[in-house]
Order: C-alpha cells, then structure tokens, then sequence
C-alpha cells in the first residue's frame, strides 16, 4: 500500500487505524531507505547515506546561507551533471561534473573542472580551407559562439613557421584552417574553452 497523509482523521478508532498507520511507519523506512541506510537497520550505518540521487532539473534560485547541490541536463543528449549553486545568485552555478563523448580515436575531448572542455584532434590541409568539427560544441549560457582558444602544430615533417596556418571562421562547433604552402600537410589541434 502507499503512504496515507490523511489518517488518522478525527473520530478514527486506533482499533481501525492501526493497520493504516502502520503501513505509513513501513512505507516512511522505505523511501528513507533508498538513499539511506533504513531506520531498521540494525548497524552504524543506521540512518547514514548509501548514495545520493538527485533528480534532473533546472537551475534554483539561490538561497541566501545556503549552498545547493542539483543535477541538469546539458551537454550530449540527456546526461545529468552535477552542479553547485552559491548562495549570493551572483556568480554562475559551477558544474562540477563534465560526461563528454571521448572515442577512442585522433579526436576527442576532456572534461575540466568549472565547465570548462578540452578539444584535441588531428587533420589534414587541403587546397582549400580545412574545417576542424568539434567532438562537442562549445556553449556558454546562450552564447553563439563562445570564446575559446585553439593551438596548432604539425604533426610531420619540420616544424611549421610563423604564419604558416591560419585559423578562421570560428563557431561553436567548428573552426577553419589555412595553410600558406604544400597541402596534404597533418597537424595536431587542441582547443578549450566553456561547455556549460
């Protein structure tokens, strides 16, 4: 049976009450229970936390003398990250946690701490400019096209001079690269820059 928040009414017997409440005192230890070791357990661990769940949802007001802890979906489809909100409102939530798409090949990305994302590939030049897609798209509270930084360098032959490459057309989820002499040229690329 679930909780009953309406018994015992005024009037009731305790003789027809008593299954009523005792069912409540059963189902109270088990919703305590899902995160907490139940009032009936009979160890140390009595009433200590097992694990902490915390549903997905939006960012809370903030609460002056109090710091919350949440989770939100952002990001790659519907993973929850954990967040922590500061008291005074007037700095933005941190993200603690960062689950990103890392495949196991020359591109990929890492999460760092305070919503921040490290990109890191290889390509190719071409003829024409070269587009680099992200493994994960840059984002900042709305922003288009956050900023962030982006390092180059070739992957072979000599080391590239001072105006061999150059980067263009930057967004969010991509940037372009020029090269000024032979093609078909690979190089490394790592860029960082905001993933909340």
């Amino acid at each position: 049976m679930a909780y009953n928040a309406n018994i015992p009414n005024p009037g009731d017997l305790l003789s027809v009450s008593q299954g009523d409440i005792k069912n409540n005192f059963l189902q109270a230890n088990t919703s305590f229970g899902i995160n907490h070791y139940p009032f009936d357990d009979g160890t140390a661990n009595n009433g200590k936390h097992k694990k902490v769940s915390l549903p997905v949802t939006s960012d809370p007001a903030n609460v002056l003398g109090e710091g919350i802890a949440y989770s939100k979906a952002i990001g790659i489809g519907t993973d929850a990250q954990l967040f922590w909100r500061f008291s005074s409102g007037a700095i933005n939530p941190l993200q603690i946690t960062n689950n990103v798409n890392n495949p196991a090949s020359n591109n990929g990305a890492i999460p760092l701490m305070g919503g921040l994302i490290l990109q890191y590939g290889t390509a190719t030049t071409s003829a024409a400019a070269t587009t680099v897609n992200f493994t994960n798209t840059f984002q900042a509270g709305g922003v288009a096209t956050p900023p962030y930084g982006i390092f180059l360098t070739l992957r072979t032959g000599t080391p590239p001079i001072l105006g061999e490459f150059t980067v263009d057309n930057q967004a969010a989820g991509s940037f372009q690269v020029i090269r000024s002499g032979p093609t078909n040229k690979q190089f490394f690329w790592c860029a960082i820059g905001p993933y909340n």
